[in-house]
């Protein structure tokens, strides 16, 4: 995970402490509002016609993040983390005018720069959204998939990717294991499960028995 990543991870973690600290009643759209509060931010839902997912434009006068209105709650959740991701990550002096425009998928962007912003201001939302210590509670005490989406008001695309993420960085397990136990455990099988409850309860000895036959799952 390169440098900007992992600012964009403890800086989406140091705000959604201040909301919530116990998982059993965590909803992201609380921490959404309570951010969006904080900051000033004008907030919209509009029914753009294009596959525009969010936008946020800046000035020395005001903050204005705009959602596309027909996306689910779990997608606009995400695409309001997002433009909160381009807003501490990439709005750095208040004189200047600042216009992101993100799109669903990412084959506007050319550069390496505009790649870079763009996956910034992912994993600043996933995190904000699905914090490390909230995910982690999730796991330890058996939730599915399918509930932990539902408390949260997460989509699935962004919950299998904090359950990937969360393996390969915290837990060390690679990347394809990673990604077949966060596909498996979408679709309701108990070892992924059982592989999930033991890394997040730190069983390092049942964790690597159920990592050296995951060749199946």
């Amino acid at each position: 995970m390169n440098e900007g990543l992992v600012r964009a991870k403890l800086k989406a973690e140091h705000l959604a402490p201040q909301v919530y600290t116990n998982y059993r009643d965590y909803n992201s759209e609380e921490v959404l509002r309570h951010v969006i509060d904080r900051c000033g931010i004008d907030t919209f839902d509009y029914p753009f016609d294009s596959d525009i997912s969010g936008m946020l434009v800046s000035d020395s006068r005001s903050v204005t993040l705009t959602t596309n209105s027909k996306m689910s709650k779990a997608r606009g959740n995400f695409s309001k983390g997002h433009e909160l991701g381009h807003y501490f990550q990439h709005v750095n002096d208040t004189c200047k005018i600042y216009s992101f425009h993100d799109v669903v998928g990412n084959s506007i962007y050319q550069s390496q720069e505009e790649l870079q912003r763009e996956s910034e201001a992912d994993m600043f939302a996933g995190h904000l959204l699905l914090p490390d210590y909230i995910l982690i509670a999730f796991l330890q005490k058996g939730h599915s998939f399918s509930s932990i989406c539902k408390q949260v008001v997460i989509s699935k695309p962004a919950l299998r990717f904090r359950i990937r993420e969360l393996l390969v960085y915290t837990y060390s397990v690679p990347y394809w294991q990673a990604h077949n136990i966060a596909i498996n455990f979408e679709n309701v099988q108990k070892k992924a499960l059982l592989i999930l409850i033991s890394l997040a309860s730190n069983n390092p000895v049942k964790s690597n028995e159920l990592l050296e036959n995951t060749l199946d799952v």
